[in-house]
C-alpha cells in the first residue's frame, strides 16, 4: 500500500483512497485506511459506513451489520444503513440455513413435500422466498406445508421435536409475513 501524505490525511482523504482500493479489489488495503481514519474520527459517518462495506466484501456479513448500527441514528445515513442492515440480516439468516444452494430448488422442495420431509421441504421454500422477497406462490406453498405439518407431521421428526420445529417455524412466519 503507498503511503498516505500529511496533507491527505484528512478523513475524506483517507477514505477516499480506501474506496478507491476497495473498487481495486483491495479490501485489506482499503480497511487499514478505514481503520486508520476512524482512529482519529471514531464517529464519522462515511467511515463507518465504509467499514461495514468492506467487511461485507470480506465476507464478515455479522461484523458489517454490527458496523451499521451507529449509522442508525443519524437522519441522513439511516435510510442507507437500513437498507443495508435488512440486506445482511438476509444474507446472515440464508447463511445459516445451511442448506446447500444447489439444491435449494423448487423441484428439490417438491420432491421432499412428496416424501414427507416437510420440515426440510419448509426450509428450502425459505431460501426460495430469500431469493425473491414477496413472491406470494412461494408464501402459499409454505402455508400449504405448515398446515399440512399439523395433520400429518413430517417423515424427518416426531413427537416432542416436531412441536419445537414448528413453534420455530410460526414464529419465523409471524416475522416475515
Amino acid at each position: 500500500m503507498s503511503d498516505v501524505t500529511s496533507r491527505d490525511s484528512t478523513p475524506g482523504a483517507l477514505l477516499d483512497r480506501a474506496e478507491e482500493l476497495r473498487r481495486a479489489g483491495k479490501t485489506r488495503e482499503g480497511m487499514e485506511l478505514v481503520e486508520r481514519s476512524l482512529g482519529r474520527w471514531p464517529e464519522h459517518p462515511r467511515g463507518l459506513f465504509l467499514r461495514s462495506r468492506l467487511l461485507f466484501e470480506q465476507g464478515s456479513f455479522v461484523e458489517a451489520l454490527e458496523a451499521l448500527r451507529p449509522l442508525s441514528s443519524l437522519a441522513v445515513w439511516a435510510q442507507e444503513a437500513g437498507a443495508l442492515r435488512k440486506a445482511l440480516e438476509r444474507l446472515i439468516e440464508l447463511r445459516e440455513t445451511g442448506i446447500d444452494p444447489a439444491f435449494a430448488t423448487e423441484s428439490m422442495a417438491q420432491l421432499l413435500t412428496e416424501q414427507g420431509h416437510l420440515l426440510e421441504a419448509l426450509d428450502i421454500y425459505r431460501r426460495l422466498l430469500f431469493g425473491s422477497p414477496g413472491e406470494e406462490r412461494i408464501w402459499q406453498e409454505m402455508r400449504r406445508i405448515r398446515e399440512r405439518l399439523d395433520r400429518e407431521g413430517s417423515r424427518d421428526q416426531s413427537g416432542e421435536s416436531l412441536e419445537r420445529e414448528l413453534a420455530v417455524w410460526d414464529r419465523w412466519m409471524q416475522r416475515h409475513k
